[in-house]
């Protein structure tokens, strides 16, 4: 075609649309998005909304969000069997296989033992969404790619929920105080917001610790601007999280950083080197006022962190219950139905949820989550892909949640921890899919500097 051919064309081309939309977020699966979206705005709510009389809209709004859970189920099992899988390479974890089966036992033993059977169902349901949901993404396209966007999607929502929390409960947080003892006695005073359970300081310090280890490998890798803005989510997120005085948070969010680190790389481990050197001689200096272990110990000493602020007597009270039906135990939320109260560690909770048989399996999945890490962190696979800074970040909020899991229940129910560390299993288990796929397998697609 000559030069005025070329001239006629352009002119009589339709002129292109404006995307509304940038291309990162063009390029997310419509439908497992949005399923993702409805299941997180099914979190904090619960089968107990459907035996009440909603009597304002905004108790009709969470009686609908209690079903939210269960439309994702059908909508997600629907998808992936409509759906033709997009990818040879076979990325469902085996953690994911795992806990379905610590799910299904615990399906036996609220048919048999609870005393709220369609309680427990409800929650069981609302565990199989949330699975179902996060292999749908999987299935919908190059497997690493989508891993990758399942997380980023739930660190934004993780950031916007804990924005929310805090505009919320601004009054109480920002409040002056003589006690010394910052927002977590006075988060008890905020029993509810918009006529749902108000996040505890725990809770509260769980989304700041995401955000914080997500911000902090992206400030690491960034440049210019976008450094800075990192770096002040950062401060903001940890700065929060301190605030709490979350014992177990603030413990487990330094814990998260190192391994983020030494999964980050050589880069990664020098800096867990310096780190460690500069807390050493800050601690041998005497530059440590003591009334920053007086603050993480909220004034309690030894004795708080022995009793884990009186867990013991309720982790007492479940091994007392669990003998009752050791081997598939009574469902999820038995803690609750039986008067012992929140259980406040995972192994326990899945303990009575699905007895030794289920708990073993549930446990199973977390020691194989953890050796595939390792064997991750000693390959270059991740960095091959171009998922180096992602891979990082999971293995730092897995790590968070894998000590908050000693003092709170992180897994074995539906609730945040859980829908934030599913996205992380499955990246972790598309990247060894990938490093032990057979010659005949394509690899995954290798991502781009905007996709991690």
């Amino acid at each position: 075609m000559n030069g005025l051919g070329q001239v006629e064309a352009r002119i009589a081309a339709p002129p292109a649309r404006r995307a509304l939309l940038p291309a990162w977020l063009r390029d997310w699966p419509a439908l497992p998005a949005l399923l993702w979206i409805v299941l997180w705005f099914g979190i904090n709510t619960g089968p107990e909304v459907f035996r009440r009389e909603p009597a304002t809209l905004l108790g009709w709004l969470h009686t609908a969000r209690a079903l939210f859970p269960h439309a994702v189920l059908l909508g997600a099992a629907l998808y992936l069997l409509t759906v033709p899988r997009r990818s040879p390479l076979d990325a469902t974890p085996m953690t994911f296989r795992l806990w379905r089966l610590y799910a299904v036992v615990s399906l036996i033993g609220c048919m048999v033992a609870s005393p709220m059977p369609w309680d427990a169902a409800y929650w069981i349901g609302c565990y199989f969404a949330a699975v179902t949901a996060t292999i749908a993404w999987l299935r919908s396209g190059d497997p690493l790619k989508r891993a990758v966007q399942a997380n980023h999607l739930s660190w934004i929502i993780n950031t916007l929920f804990l924005l929310i929390l805090v505009i919320i409960a601004r009054q109480a947080l920002f409040a002056d105080t003589d006690s010394g003892y910052n927002a977590y006695g006075r988060m008890r005073s905020l029993a509810a917001a918009a006529e749902m359970p108000m996040s505890r300081s725990s809770g509260m310090a769980r989304f700041a610790a995401v955000s914080g280890v997500v911000a902090f490998l992206f400030m690491l890798a960034g440049r210019g601007a976008a450094r800075l803005f990192w770096a002040a989510l950062f401060v903001a997120s940890a700065t929060l999280l301190y605030f709490m005085q979350s014992r177990g948070a603030m413990f487990a969010f330094p814990f998260a950083l190192l391994c983020a680190l030494w999964a980050y790389g050589k880069r990664g481990r020098l800096l867990i080197v310096l780190m460690v050197a500069g807390t050493v001689l800050a601690l041998v200096a005497d530059l440590v006022p003591a009334s920053v272990g007086e603050y993480l110990t909220r004034g309690q000493g030894m004795r708080g962190i022995e009793t884990l602020g009186g867990r013991t007597r309720y982790w007492e009270r479940g091994l007392d219950l669990f003998w009752e039906s050791p081997l598939w135990g009574f469902g999820p939320q038995a803690d609750r139905y039986f008067d012992i109260g929140h259980i406040h560690n995972t192994y326990l909770y899945a303990l009575l949820a699905a007895g030794f048989l289920g708990a073993t399996a549930f446990a199973a999945g977390m020691v194989l989550l953890w050796l595939r890490i390792w064997r991750l962190t000693r390959s270059n696979i991740a960095a091959r892909l171009g998922a180096q800074i992602t891979f990082a970040q999971v293995a730092g909020i897995l790590a968070f949640f894998t000590l908050r899991s000693i003092s709170e229940v992180s897994g074995p129910l539906f609730c945040v921890d859980l829908v934030v560390m599913l996205p992380g299993i499955a990246l972790v288990g598309v990247l060894s899919a990938a490093a032990s796929a057979p010659p005949s397998v394509p690899p995954a697609a290798t991502l781009d500097r905007r996709d991690v």
